[in-house]
């Protein structure tokens, strides 16, 4: 591999290792069933794409 592409590819990815915990993710909210989820997709407002 090409010595200077690999010093780009570990740069970026040592970015993505310090940044990471940063980010600003939320907790998942579990759904009890299979039978309660169409009631949370329609709350949600979610339309099929």
């Amino acid at each position: 591999m090409n010595p200077l592409k690999r010093i780009c590819c570990r740069t970026f990815q040592t970015g993505l290792k310090i940044t990471l915990p940063l980010l600003p993710y939320r907790k998942p909210k579990v759904v009890g069933s299979a039978k309660t989820l169409p009631e949370v997709i329609q709350k949600r407002n979610a339309a099929k794409s």
